[in-house]
């Protein structure tokens, strides 16, 4: 009995063994290409970074455009200066409503206006109730990320 079991189970616990060296091999395999293909978005981001850096050259370093006209941050005659589109979205994730909530913001695209040199991106900013707060401007042509918030927001973030 003791040997017809044995010689039933072996195959049964030989099936298991192969199965979890399967499933290990596949974690790796997945794993690494995560980790690679993690590299490579961090890769994209930097030189990202480093391209929109240059394109920034001669930008302020003040929290308001010297040249602004209009209300901060709600006009794109006075948009917010941010350091590239990754300081736009450090800038962004640190305003906070009246109330101290978090905002919900969506890129609705680019502008103009006569008076700032570069492109101007657009956002609409909403409450997390989802009531829309305002449009805000932002221009990340420039070379420091604004500490100061538009009219009825605030700057929470410490690594502005």
């Amino acid at each position: 009995m003791r040997v017809l079991l044995n010689v039933l189970l072996y195959p049964v616990v030989l099936v298991i063994v192969v199965i979890s060296g399967m499933i290990k091999a596949v974690k790796s395999l997945l794993l690494r290409d995560h980790v690679s293909g993690g590299l490579a978005h961090i890769e994209e981001q930097r030189e990202l970074f480093e391209l929109m850096s240059a394109m920034n050259a001669g930008g302020c370093t003040t929290n308001e455009i010297p040249e602004g006209i209009g209300d901060f941050g709600l006009a794109p005659s006075n948009p917010i200066p941010t350091h590239t589109v990754q300081g736009s979205i450090l800038y962004l994730n640190g305003l906070r409503t009246e109330d101290g909530a978090r905002i919900n913001y969506e890129r609705l695209g680019s502008t103009g206006a006569e008076n700032i040199a570069k492109p101007i991106d657009e956002y609409l900013v909403t409450h997390q109730n989802g009531s829309v707060i305002s449009k805000i401007y932002i221009s990340p042509y420039q070379l420091v990320n604004s500490k100061k918030a538009p009219r009825g927001l605030g700057q929470v973030s410490p690594l502005l």
